[in-house]
């Protein structure tokens, strides 16, 4: 990430929010793979502990790929200083703290009709046009966003 005086003050300024320092950053940046560990689980079914299959037979499974060490840190930094301050509407549930699947089904109980649905690798099909549109919408440079 080589830097006019522009791009250093930006990154400056993200380093500023994040309580890290900007060489940590383009570390980062430069490395990131080095910081996702990767491995494969099998689903299983709750109640019975026994692998889900597709119709064909073939276990379901699931990509885990977590972030580490310096990464992680960043991450929890954002979240904290950034996403967490966004106003998220009421009847947001997933991912928002002191609510889960339960709160979100309270607020439907008594109803006649009950809809369930599950989104499919849903962080997996986050891009990265979609988290650089929303640190623009959120009022930062296109180098921070970026």
């Amino acid at each position: 990430m080589k830097s006019s005086s522009y791009e250093a003050r930006q990154l400056q300024y993200l380093a500023s929010i994040l309580h890290c320092k900007p060489e940590e950053i383009e570390y980062l940046c430069e490395n990131i793979h080095d910081y996702y560990s990767k491995w494969v689980e099998v689903k299983k079914d709750k109640a019975t502990g026994v692998a889900k299959t597709y119709p064909d037979g073939t276990a379901k499974k699931r990509i885990i790929r977590p972030s580490h060490d310096q990464l992680k840190k960043i991450q929890k930094s954002i979240n904290l200083h950034i996403l967490g301050k966004i106003v998220l509407p009421e009847n947001v549930h997933g991912g928002v703290k002191k609510k889960s699947n339960v709160t979100n089904a309270e607020a439907h109980k008594g109803n006649k009709f009950k809809f369930g649905t599950d989104l499919n690798a849903f962080f997996p099909n986050i891009n990265f046009r979609q988290i650089y549109g929303l640190f623009l919408r959120l009022g930062y440079s296109n180098h921070i966003a970026h």
